[in-house]
């Protein structure tokens, strides 16, 4: 029975049914799983789902989000770090990968890992123990990973970003879950739970939507998938005049965010970026807003691609402001 709880995962069209079957047969398996998917089509949900469905559901969930950590702390944040291991570090702290135990460590954006934080995860699924960082005694490791990731890793591999070795490690068993484009026939199903789930959580009537308003939602690309709609939803919900049904006249969207962020062309990527830096006259944080990334993300994005923040620049433009 579905959960209308996993928005991401509502709708009754081909390739859902395709996925629950895929959670299914690999949840109750050791396997490493790689999810593969756009921004926003419940990567992290059918993480949890594996998780739920497993023997190991009683055991802990514990998420590492390698492009929200510090580049600087993301080695003590997976593996855990001994006194004295750096400035500041004055007690023995657990690393997630200790942290999950025998149960699921998910590896959200797996493709942010520095190199040499690729290597040790490479170790830690091949030789299944680690060391906290400043330390000397290995600890094993019995957790499975799920790693997730919206780039194109095969893509990553030849352009030299993201080690061969380790992409075969984690891809023993995978799966891709589909953009919203693909899957149009589960718009009305997933438009209604979407509306009910948020509609309870603003306290307000679930509301009842006009065929124009799944028409309008149609015709849209929605590059941001369910994520995308149901803050769609939401905002028609809030801006609402009176009653209870929606119509495309509520349906306020936005912008399409520019192509090439989100996908494995380094050259499509860069340029995405360069415009949204120029847009938000340099700001880096309005650039990561512009494009739907965290700062950091961005940041490392901008260095990994060898781009120049400063750019070149017009000997009459003003100075740009890059502190974001």
């Amino acid at each position: 029975m579905q959960d209308a709880r996993d928005e991401g995962l509502v709708g009754s069209g081909t390739a859902m049914s395709v996925l629950r079957r895929r959670i299914a047969r690999l949840a109750d398996v050791p396997t490493t799983v790689l999810l593969l998917g756009e921004t926003g089509t419940g990567k992290s949900q059918v993480a949890r789902m594996l998780h739920a469905r497993s023997k190991r559901s009683s055991e802990p969930f514990i998420v590492a989000d390698c492009a929200a950590l510090a580049p600087s702390l993301v080695e003590s944040e997976l593996f855990g770090s001994e006194p004295g291991a750096f400035t500041g570090a004055h007690k023995l702290r657990r690393g997630r990968a200790e942290l999950a135990g025998r149960g699921t460590l998910l590896l959200e954006e797996v493709a942010e890992l520095s190199p040499r934080l690729q290597a040790k995860l490479l170790r830690l699924l091949q030789e299944r123990r680690f060391e906290r960082l400043g330390g000397a005694r290995a600890l094993p490791f019995e957790a499975r990973v799920v790693a997730a990731t919206h780039v194109d890793l095969e893509a990553a591999v030849r352009a030299g970003r993201f080690r061969e070795d380790l992409f075969y490690r984690l891809d023993v068993a995978r799966i891709t879950l589909p953009a919203l484009r693909d899957r149009f026939e589960d718009l009305p199903e997933l438009i209604d739970a979407l509306g009910a789930r948020i509609a309870q959580r603003l306290d307000r009537e679930s509301p009842r939507f006009a065929d124009d308003f799944v028409a309008a939602a149609a015709a849209h690309p929605w590059p941001g998938n369910v994520r995308e709609l149901a803050n769609a939803i939401e905002r028609a919900l809030v801006l609402q005049a009176g009653g209870a049904v929606l119509t495309a006249h509520h349906l306020d969207l936005r912008r399409p965010l520019r192509a090439g962020v989100t996908g494995g062309n380094p050259a499509h990527e860069a340029e995405a970026i360069v415009r949204a830096l120029r847009d938000a006259g340099g700001n880096v944080a309005g650039a990561a807003r512009r494009l739907g990334l965290p700062r950091t993300t961005l940041r490392r994005r901008i260095e990994r691609l060898g781009l120049d923040p400063m750019g070149p620049r017009d000997a009459n433009a003003p100075g740009r402001d890059f502190s974001g």
